[in-house]
């Protein structure tokens, strides 16, 4: 299986690209994609969602408190994409991850992602869900990360109770 970011016309960005924006080039399905954030949510062991150098390092049974996709639809020439990679005048489907957790581990929201795309296009299936969540090696080696440049850190979110010194 080819990983996501591998060199290709889906990679190459161009100077007015908005560096927000993963310009995915497949369709996906989208009707999957809430049933699969739903099954990946709550506490699990996500040791094969984090980079391979990390995995053994730490604890990785982790509490997504929350993980959900939105959709929403823009133009083309709104987002700022080429023409020749969209004609201008069509719509772009727009998804909108949130994932909440009081901590992740290195490379593990680009590997969420990754996994997610790759099951809403049809290289995964759902039931590599049970697998990936095992924590073996062979769920980690159908594990492809989504790229880094349509990722976005919205916010940290701090308990009030904690106090800085």
């Amino acid at each position: 299986m080819d990983p996501i970011c591998n060199s290709g016309p889906h990679t190459i960005r161009h100077a007015l690209d908005r560096p927000d924006i993963w310009n995915c080039p497949w369709a996906l399905a989208q009707n999957i994609m809430p049933q699969i954030c739903t099954k990946l949510g709550g506490r699990h062991d996500f040791t094969c969602f984090v980079h391979k150098s990390e995995r053994k390092k730490k604890v990785n049974v982790i509490d997504l408190e929350k993980f959900c996709v939105k959709f929403t639809s823009e133009s083309a020439q709104t987002l700022g994409i080429s023409n020749d990679e969209a004609n201008v005048e069509s719509s772009c489907v727009i998804a909108l991850f949130t994932l909440e957790a009081k901590g992740f581990r290195r490379s593990m929201v680009r590997n969420l992602i990754g996994f997610l795309v790759d099951i809403s296009r049809g290289l995964c299936k759902v039931d590599d869900v049970n697998l990936v969540l095992s924590g073996v090696d062979d769920g980690a080696n159908i594990i492809n990360a989504a790229p880094a440049c349509g990722l976005c850190l919205d916010k940290v979110q701090y308990d009030d109770s904690i106090r800085f010194i």
